[in-house]
């Protein structure tokens, strides 16, 4: 009965400290929508450490994907095309806490292929 209780107190303490330290969190979200009027073929958002890929994202339509948060500082790049060929081709200077709470990015596509934030304030 001494092993139950020590073993169900150490997975507490883990617990405790994992979720304190981000360990079990999905990281940081990046959401994207699609306000260009046409199809976006392939979408690619280059976050310090990751490649994060979109492909035929309908007009209107809003995705979301996490990625992880082991940096501060980093430059978010993004490349892709829409259905007519129009390039997609942008970076935007991001600060992520390792440490802290998930942040929650977000992003439009125009219709001239740039990238607007959305994040929240």
């Amino acid at each position: 009965m001494r092993h139950v209780i020590f073993i169900g107190a150490v997975g507490a303490i883990v617990a405790f400290f994992g979720i304190n330290a981000g360990w079990f969190s999905p990281g940081h979200q990046l959401k994207i929508e699609n306000r260009s009027g046409q199809c976006i073929a392939w979408l690619e958002f280059r976050v310090p450490g990751e490649t994060l890929r979109f492909q035929n994202l309908v007009q209107g339509e809003k995705r979301e994907t996490s990625f992880t948060r082991n940096t501060s500082w980093g430059t978010v790049g993004v490349t892709g095309e829409l259905a007519d060929q129009t390039k997609i081709d942008g970076a935007i200077g991001m600060f992520f806490w390792p440490d802290k709470s998930p942040t929650q990015v977000a992003f439009a596509v125009e219709k001239d292929g740039s990238i607007t934030d959305q994040s929240p304030q």
